[in-house]
């Protein structure tokens, strides 16, 4: 009984400090993670055939943190038909297709990490340092949310038959999916009080009758 008269009185101004503490940040945000395979016949708007035939390929991944505003990306690359001379991930406007269309260059990883062009030595294998991109606006993470970015690694390099006169354009390129999405604890605590107020007031209940 202690124990139900305690939940009872307790409830609503436990309730009413934690929604009065989180404020205007008690709206629900998230962290979100992806990881991403390149290869070449994602390149649009003319795929070939490198990774079929030589190996080309790539492995990138992106952790976004709401509570700092980062972007950490990690990229790495190998069998590529030449040196790398652009790396990037592309943003596609809104309403473009997500696998089929283009877009322009958002981060260049070369300049972010303090490369020269081309990369000597990049061909057989490479991997560049953790790039961390702060400052993402709102419509940044949405691109992100939305499937509408992706990475795209370029080389001067061209094999016979593969499609394209050269790769300059993009050789290998991995479109960027969130599959995870981790709830800020300001989300969590906002479960608990969601859980809480509808439990404070089946109290009530039972203590008016």
């Amino acid at each position: 009984m202690f124990s139900v008269y305690l939940m009872r009185r307790l409830a609503t101004p436990l309730t009413t400090l934690l929604l009065a503490t989180l404020g205007t940040s008690a709206v629900a945000r998230a962290d979100f993670s992806a990881t991403t395979t390149l290869t070449s016949d994602q390149e649009r708007l003319t795929p070939n055939t490198s990774t079929a035939t030589m190996g080309a390929m790539g492995t990138g991944t992106v952790f976004y943190s709401t509570a700092l505003n980062t972007l950490t990306v990690t990229l790495s690359t190998q069998n590529l038909a030449a040196n790398i001379n652009g790396a990037h991930i592309h943003f596609i406007a809104p309403g473009g297709d997500p696998v089929n269309s283009n877009g322009p260059v958002k981060y260049d990883f070369i300049s972010l990490a303090g490369l020269t062009s081309p990369i000597p030595g990049s061909a057989a294998a490479f991997t560049f340092p953790t790039i961390t991109i702060s400052g993402l606006t709102p419509a940044d993470v949405q691109t992100f949310l939305d499937g509408r970015a992706y990475f795209n690694v370029h080389n001067a390099g061209s094999i016979p038959n593969s499609g394209v006169a050269n790769f300059n354009g993009g050789q290998v390129r991995g479109n960027i999916v969130v599959t995870q999405v981790i709830p800020e604890p300001n989300s969590i605590v906002l479960l608990a009080v969601g859980g809480l107020l509808p439990a404070a007031g089946l109290l009530r209940r039972r203590g008016a009758s």
